[in-house]
Parts: C-alpha cells; structure tokens; sequence
C-alpha cells in the first residue's frame, strides 16, 4: 500500500479523570428511549482516559437496538436477550464489558444477569479468522474512492481486535491499548491505535496480521473487495458485514459488530 503513513498526536490530548458523577450526567443526558440498564465501559471506566477518549456507554433497550452518538458519549444499545445470548458464548465485547464496566443503572439486575451468563469461549479461532479475513481484504488496497477514512478506521478496529484476542488468549485482564502494546512487545503500536493518522490503512493492516500471527491470505480468496464480500458472505459472514459497510461509504464502523457469538 502507499500513501501518507505519518502518525500524529495532539500535544493537548493529555490524560483526564472525570469524576463518575459527572460521567454519569453526560450519559444519562445523551440516552435516548427506555433503559433497562446502563454501563460506562472504556477508557473512562477504567480511569485512563485522555482529553480526546470518547465516553462509551452501554443501554440495554427493550427493542430495537442501535448506536448513536450526542457530542463525546457514544451509545450502543443491545437488548438483553441479544447480550444475554452473546455472553454465553463468549463474545469478547462482553468479556471487555465484565472486566472494566462501571454500572450505572440496573434497577432490575438485567445487566448483572447478563453478565453472570458469560462463558469463556473453548478458543478464539474463528474469529481470528474473520478477523484476518477482513484484513486481508484491506490489504488489497481496492476500498472506495473517497473512502480512505473509512478503510483506516475498519483496519484500525481490526487490529484492536487482533490485540484483545491476543490479550485474552494470554490471559491478561485488560482492555487498555497501551496495557496490552506493552505486553506484546509493540508499545508503538498504541500510537497507531490512538492518534490521528495514517491516512492509509497499510501500517495498520500489517500490525493487525502480525498480531494474529500473519496467517497466509487463503488462495481461493478473490481480489477485488466486491468480490472478496459476496465470497465472504457464507464462509466468513462478520468479515462481510464490515467490508460491506465499506463498500457503502460507510465511514463510521459499527464497534458491536465484532460481538456476534464465537465459540
């Protein structure tokens, strides 16, 4: 791949520790519709947040969920039996959620519930596989004209998966980007992962590969990004929701996709 790779960081975006009660009046001011449950998930619930980290917010909504953002706060809404469902198969955003989630309202216990349901998957191979997939695909370098800012933030979201499967794989309970760079060796990578830039998925596809390993494109796999989607549809059906989302402009990458159930 080719284009600018330059990494960049605001002088500015130093860390912040906003006190929970003020967490909790920016997310309750941001939700929408009824709430069953509400969970402060991040950087900011694990207390590591800089002045450019999002406030990310679980709802557990009664029906149809969605995710939607109001200023800093980022929503992503589920209903329970979708959760419930995920966390017995042991999908990783749930893991992520039971080990640094900060509850803000469970009048009803439903997110405890939830995440007492959690089962560890037997391994994380086929999402390693999706996951490569994916990556694999960017690295054909065919993604929309026009549609760089989103191939760079699937590749960058990609490759934060490649690292959580590393983590949870080894065992450590951390969610935190520069935790878990530091444990694999890469501390750089954090950069890459946090900061505006590259501006081409590239540097991004090739720490996500190396993470998982650098398993070999598989052969039969097409070349064009249409038609690595429709060959993906049955075999690696995630992979081709996120590279669709893709091929539609779409430069905002839903973060629960990744949650379907593995295992």
């Amino acid at each position: 791949m080719s284009g600018d790779t330059t990494v960049t960081c605001s002088a500015d975006c130093g860390p912040v520790d906003l006190p929970l009660s003020r967490l909790r009046t920016l997310a309750f001011d941001a939700l929408q519709g009824t709430s069953h449950a509400v969970m402060l998930y991040g950087s900011h619930a694990r207390r590591r947040a800089r002045t450019d980290s999002d406030i990310d917010v679980l709802q557990i909504v009664p029906h149809r969920p969605r995710s939607y953002s109001q200023g800093p706060v980022n929503v992503t809404a589920y209903t329970s039996e979708h959760l419930t469902e995920l966390a017995s198969r042991g999908s990783l955003f749930v893991r992520h959620l039971s080990t640094e989630g900060r509850i803000l309202q469970d009048t009803d216990s439903v997110m405890e519930r939830i995440l007492d349901a959690y089962r560890p998957p037997r391994d994380y191979t086929a999402l390693r596989k999706e996951v490569a997939v994916a990556l694999h695909a960017l690295r054909e370098n065919d993604f929309p004209e026009g549609n760089v800012v989103g191939a760079v933030r699937l590749a960058r979201y990609l490759t934060r998966t490649a690292l959580y499967i590393t983590g949870a794989e080894d065992g450590v309970r951390s969610f935190d980007v520069d935790d878990l760079t530091h444990h694999v060796g890469a501390p750089q990578m954090s950069l890459l992962l946090r900061c505006a830039g590259p501006q081409d998925p590239g540097p991004l596809v090739t720490q996500g590969l190396s993470l998982l390993g650098n398993p070999p494109k598989d052969p039969d796999m097409p070349r064009s990004l249409v038609a690595i989607t429709i060959w993906s549809l049955d075999r690696y059906p995630t992979a081709a929701s996120l590279l669709e989302c893709l091929l539609a402009g779409e430069a905002a990458v839903d973060y629960s996709a990744l949650t379907l159930p593995f295992g």
